[in-house]
C-alpha cells in the first residue's frame, strides 16, 4: 500500500506538473499571438515614420540632383554675408535697403569677374565696413584692387583686406588709394622673399612711424623687401626699422658720437628733412663701419639696417621700381585667370551666382517651412517629458508581475529536478527542465538588461518626429498605440503567471504539495 500510495502521489504530482506546463504553454502561445499584435501596433507607428524618412530622403535627393538644396545653401550664406556687411554701416530703413542693394551689386559683379565668389566679396565688404569705410557708397572698382592683390599673391582674402585697410589708415590714405597699395605690395612681394603676411607684420610695427617721418608706402616697402632678402622675419624687419627711426629722431650719445666720427651732425640726418633712403645713402658715402652701424642703430636693428647700408644702390633701384608699378596687381591677377584653372574658376563663380538666384526664389518657402516646424517642435517639446514619465510608470507597474512569474518558474524547476530520477518520465522531465531553464535565462536577461524604458523612449522619440514631419498624427494617438502594446505585454505576462500557478495547484492539496517539495 505504501508503494501504491507513493505511486499515486508521484503520478498525481507529475500530472499536476504536466498540467502546469501545458497551461504555461497555452499562455506562451497567447503571449506569442499578442506579442505579434503589439509588434504590429508599434510597427505601424515606426513603419510610418520609416516610410516618411524614406520619402523625405528621396525628395531631398531629387532636390540635390536638381540643385535646389545647393542653391538654398548658397543663398543662405550669401544673404547672411550681405546682411552682416550692411548691418555694421549703421544704416536703417530705406537707407539700409539701399546700402544692401549696392553691396549685392558689388559682390555679384566681383563674383562673376574674379577668382573669388560673391560670398567672399561680401565678406570683404564686411571687413571694410568694420574698418570704418563707407561701403554703401563704394563701387566694384574700389574693392577690386584688394581682390587682385589677394589673387596675385595667393593670399587669404580676409587677411588681405585687413592688411590693406590697416596700411591705408597708417599712411592717411582712402579706399581710392587701395590700387596704389595693392600694386606696391604686389611689386615688393614678386621681386623679393617677402610674402603678404610678412608685409602685414612689418607694417604693423613701422607703418605709423614711417608715415610720421614723411615716408611713402613704396619707399617703406622697398626697405622691408630688401631686409627680407637678408633672411629676417616680418616682425624682426618691422621692429628694426622702427628702432632706426626712433634713434635718428631722438639721438642718444652713441648716435651723436658716430655721426661726429663721420663728419655729420644730428641735423644732417634729421628725418623731417630727408627720407630714410637718403640718410642711408649719406651714411654709406661716408664709409660707416659695421661696428658704427651697430652703435648708431642699436644691437636689435643692426643686422637689418646693416643690410640696407651695404646695398643702398639696390635699395634706391628697388624704390624707383615700386614707384612705377601702376596696375601690376590687376595684371598679375589676370595672368592667373588666363589658364584652364582660371577659366574653370570663373565658370564656378558664375554657377555660384546662378545658384544664389535660384536659392533666392526658394528661400521664402524654406523659411515658412522652418518657422512652421519650429512652432510644432515647441508644442511637442512640452509633451515629451510627460509622455516619458507615463511610460516609466508603466514599466514600474510590470515589476510585481515579472517577480511572481519568476517565482513560479523556480517552483517548476524544483519539481522537475526532483522527478528527474524516474526513468519512465525521464525524457519528459528533461524537456520540462530545458523549457524552465530557458525561461529562467530569459528573465535573468531582462534583469541584466533593463532596456524596456530605453526602447520605449526610442519609440516615443521616433513617434514625435513622425508627428512633426507628417503633421497628421497627434502625439496622443502615438502614445496610446505604445500604451496598447505595453498593456498587451502586461496581460500576456499575467496569463503566464496564472498558467503556472494553475499547474502548480492542480490535483494537489497545500499539505501534499509542501510535503512533497520538502
Amino acid at each position: 500500500m505504501v508503494v501504491d500510495d507513493a505511486t499515486i502521489r508521484v503520478g498525481s504530482d507529475v500530472a499536476g506538473a504536466i498540467a502546469g506546463i501545458l497551461a504555461v504553454g497555452a499562455a506562451l502561445q497567447t503571449l506569442e499571438a499578442q506579442a505579434i499584435s503589439a509588434s504590429a501596433v508599434i510597427a505601424s507607428a515606426t513603419g510610418a515614420i520609416a516610410i516618411s524618412f524614406i520619402g523625405i530622403g528621396v525628395a531631398a535627393g531629387a532636390a540635390a540632383v536638381g540643385g535646389v538644396a545647393m542653391a538654398v545653401d548658397a543663398f543662405e550664406e550669401y544673404e547672411q554675408a550681405i546682411a552682416n556687411a550692411a548691418s555694421v554701416t549703421g544704416a536703417f530703413g530705406d537707407e539700409y535697403e539701399r546700402v544692401k542693394a549696392n553691396l549685392e551689386d558689388i559682390a555679384q559683379t566681383l563674383g562673376e569677374t574674379t577668382v573669388f565668389s560673391a560670398q567672399q566679396a561680401a565678406n570683404a565688404l564686411y571687413d571694410l565696413a568694420s574698418a570704418g569705410y563707407k561701403v554703401g557708397d563704394m563701387t566694384a572698382e574700389d574693392l577690386r584692387p584688394i581682390l587682385d592683390l589677394a589673387a596675385a599673391t595667393q593670399s587669404d582674402l580676409t587677411q588681405t583686406t585687413e592688411i590693406v585697410t590697416a596700411t591705408l589708415a597708417q599712411f592717411g590714405l582712402g579706399i581710392e588709394d587701395s590700387a596704389y597699395v595693392a600694386d606696391v605690395f604686389t611689386g615688393a612681394i614678386t621681386t623679393s622673399k617677402e610674402t603678404l603676411e610678412k608685409m602685414g607684420l612689418s607694417f604693423r610695427y613701422v607703418g605709423n612711424i614711417a608715415y610720421q617721418f614723411g615716408e611713402t608706402v613704396d619707399d617703406t616697402s622697398a626697405a622691408l623687401a630688401l631686409m627680407a632678402n637678408s633672411g629676417l622675419r616680418g616682425e624682426q624687419i618691422g621692429r628694426s626699422l622702427r628702432i632706426a627711426y626712433q634713434r635718428l629722431a631722438n639721438p642718444t650719445a652713441d648716435v651723436v658720437e658716430v655721426l661726429g666720427k663721420l663728419g655729420l651732425t644730428v641735423n644732417d640726418v634729421n628725418q623731417e628733412n630727408m627720407t630714410l633712403n637718403d640718410t642711408l645713402m649719406l651714411l654709406a658715402s661716408r664709409g660707416i663701419s659695421v661696428g658704427d652701424t651697430m652703435k648708431l642703430f642699436g644691437v636689435e636693428s643692426a643686422t637689418g639696417m646693416g643690410s640696407l647700408v651695404a646695398n643702398t644702390p639696390l635699395l634706391q633701384q628697388f624704390a624707383e621700381n615700386l614707384d612705377d608699378v601702376g596696375g601690376l596687381a590687376h595684371r598679375v591677377a589676370e595672368k592667373q585667370l588666363d589658364t584652364l584653372n582660371g577659366s574653370l574658376t570663373l565658370l564656378f563663380s558664375k554657377i555660384n551666382i546662378l545658384a544664389i538666384e535660384i536659392g533666392r526664389k526658394f528661400a521664402p518657402y524654406v523659411r515658412d517651412a522652418a518657422d512652421t516646424l519650429g512652432a510644432i517642435s515647441n508644442i511637442l517639446l512640452d509633451r515629451v517629458d510627460p509622455a516619458f514619465a507615463q511610460l516609466q510608470q508603466y514599466v514600474q507597474d510590470l515589476e510585481p508581475t515579472w517577480t511572481a512569474l519568476k517565482v513560479s518558474v523556480a517552483s517548476i524547476i524544483g519539481i522537475t529536478q526532483d522527478l528527474a530520477g524516474d526513468d519512465a518520465i525521464g525524457w519528459l522531465i528533461d524537456q520540462i527542465n530545458t523549457l524552465s531553464t530557458a525561461m529562467a535565462f530569459v528573465f535573468q536577461f531582462f534583469d541584466k538588461h533593463p532596456t524596456i524604458l530605453q526602447f520605449a523612449k526610442v519609440i516615443a522619440v521616433a513617434s514625435v518626429m513622425f508627428v512633426a514631419l507628417q503633421g497628421a498624427i497627434t502625439l496622443a494617438g502615438i502614445a496610446y498605440s505604445i500604451y496598447e502594446g505595453i498593456m498587451v505585454a502586461v496581460v500576456s505576462i499575467q496569463l503566464i503567471y496564472n498558467g503556472v500557478m494553475a499547474g502548480s495547484n492542480t490535483n494537489r492539496s497545500p499539505h501534499r504539495s509542501s510535503e512533497y517539495i520538502a
